[in-house]
């Protein structure tokens, strides 16, 4: 059982430690004798395919002339000769989950691991004795040196894996504000925030020896996280109510200590179920009163209204294919929405031996919606792009990456979302992109069965209404194939016969 504190003591202290780095900058300031890095292992679980680079300037990005790696599957890297700056990795897949791997690690200069607890310790003055203390290790545990992974780190891998789960689920949270694309810098920005709280509790334990989380502490690094987030320009601002974080707390309490209180072989296990993308971002008391949602529960397919329940369900048999769509309505909160979202629908063939597939995304456009009069609009950015990827019947692919301002096969006009088919096969079948032999005609006037998917990115919250209660949308994916960014989001699944 947590401990109830009040979140409001240690704020203070916590948020004027954040505001000037958490007492350091980016030197090493975590105890490490050491002062290069040339080789060693980025871990979460170890992660296979990673960037890993050599942060000469500090800024927390990867750029041109700073030394970058990648990392094997064992999650090692070796530099072409000694870093002497901050040791940064991002991306590639947690080969403990299999799921990608979403957030930012650092180390310092020195540090022979880059884990989620060397992120902690670097830039933020906390050092590894007041680290260790805080998670309840032996003293003198080596953070910046040991794999936690290794045989006889049980102890170590177990506490990694729960400070993980803070800082991810938390930058989640945040991604459902924020862009999603940015999970990577909300993590970032999480880590300094709970730095920031051990820090200005040096006595308050986040674990303590017995299992149990500080809620207290958790609190704090919320409120931290969002005074850092909103400070960055490159980010767009958030907010947690107070029972937001209440509801955050409570449910990364539950989270956290599954890992505290499970045997060591136990723990693999547990960070696949609780780190599964498709289980979605920690619900708020705010995403249960703020949201759209397809009114009446139906789905539009060639301009005629259709149960959703029916499509989600047995499917729907229809005649030709020329549009899909939804038409969205508002909780009776009437919230003012403006964000920019990704958005990618799918078409797939049911049967084993036909390969069709047609998936499309829209990134980076606008969505809004005016609550006085209740409209919601979606419109093109200067970033949008329509990426497409296109199967025939033989496995013979097209795809794209389209910057055309003409061209939005997905648009909004007055609540209704619409998924121009026609369009979109006619812009294919004319591509200049298309240099294969991929046959277009297959998809022109399309029979068949077919698993249908739309998803939008988590910033856009959208849930599904029957009767008088509301139900999040499972989280669903639609993985691009020629792109390294899919949909990962709130979604709707079912089945069209298409005659």
């Amino acid at each position: 059982m947590a401990k109830k504190q009040n979140i409001l003591l240690p704020m203070a202290a916590a948020l004027a430690l954040i505001s000037c780095g958490g007492g350091g900058g980016g030197g090493n300031d975590d105890g490490n004798t050491a002062t290069t890095t040339i080789s060693g292992k980025a871990v979460d679980g170890y992660l296979s395919g990673a960037t890993v680079f050599c942060d000469a300037n500090g800024n927390g990005a990867r750029d041109g002339g700073e030394m970058a790696v990648t990392t094997d599957n064992g999650g090692n890297f070796r530099f072409p000769s000694a870093c002497s700056s901050v040791v940064v990795v991002t991306g590639g897949t947690d080969t403990t989950t299999g799921f990608d791997f979403k957030g930012k690690l650092k180390a310092n200069a020195g540090s022979s691991v880059v884990t989620p607890l060397t992120s902690l310790l670097s830039g933020t003055g906390l050092t590894r004795a007041q680290l260790a203390k805080a998670l309840a290790l032996p003293d003198g545990t080596d953070i910046a040196n040991l794999d936690p992974l290794a045989s006889g780190n049980g102890n170590l891998y177990r506490k990694t894996l729960a400070a993980q789960q803070i800082v991810q689920q938390l930058a989640n949270v945040f991604g459902t504000q924020a862009h999603p694309d940015l999970l990577d810098e909300l993590y970032a920005h999480v880590a300094k925030a709970l730095a920031a709280a051990i820090l200005a509790s040096p006595n308050t334990p986040l674990f303590s020896a017995s299992g149990e989380v500080d809620l207290a502490l958790i609190g704090t690094a919320i409120q931290n996280a969002i005074t850092s987030i909103n400070a960055d320009p490159a980010l767009t601002d958030v907010a947690l109510t107070v029972q937001d974080i209440a509801a955050v707390q409570s449910k990364l309490e539950q989270q956290v200590e599954q890992f505290l209180d499970a045997p060591e072989s136990g723990l693999d296990n547990i960070a696949r179920d609780l780190q599964d993308p498709l289980d979605g971002p920690i619900e708020t008391d705010t995403a249960t009163k703020d949201y759209i949602y397809p009114a009446n529960d139906q789905i539009t397919i060639n301009g005629t209204p259709q149960s959703l329940g029916t499509f989600a369900g047995a499917g729907l048999p229809v005649t030709g294919l020329d549009t899909i769509g939804l038409t969205y309505a508002a909780s009776a909160t009437n919230p003012a929405i403006d964000a920019v979202v990704d958005v990618a629908a799918s078409l797939d063939a049911v049967a084993a031996d036909d390969k069709r597939v047609l998936q499309v995304k829209v990134e980076r456009v606008r969505v809004q919606r005016n609550p006085a009069d209740g409209k919601v609009s979606l419109s093109l950015t200067a970033n949008t792009v329509v990426t497409i990827y296109v199967s025939d019947r033989s496995g013979t692919t097209f795809n794209a990456s389209i910057n055309d301002p003409a061209f939005n096969p997905v648009t909004i006009v007055n609540n209704d979302v619409v998924v121009n088919y026609d369009q979109l096969v006619t812009k294919i079948a004319g591509s200049v992109h298309n240099t294969s032999a991929f046959d277009a005609s297959q998809f022109t006037n399309i029979t068949g069965k077919f698993t249908v998917m739309f998803v939008v990115s988590p910033n856009m919250n959208v849930r599904r209404v029957i009767g008088s209660s509301s139900a999040a949308l499972d989280t669903l994916n639609i993985g691009i194939s020629n792109t390294i960014k899919g949909v990962t989001g709130p979604g709707i699944k079912g089945t069209l016969t298409i005659n």
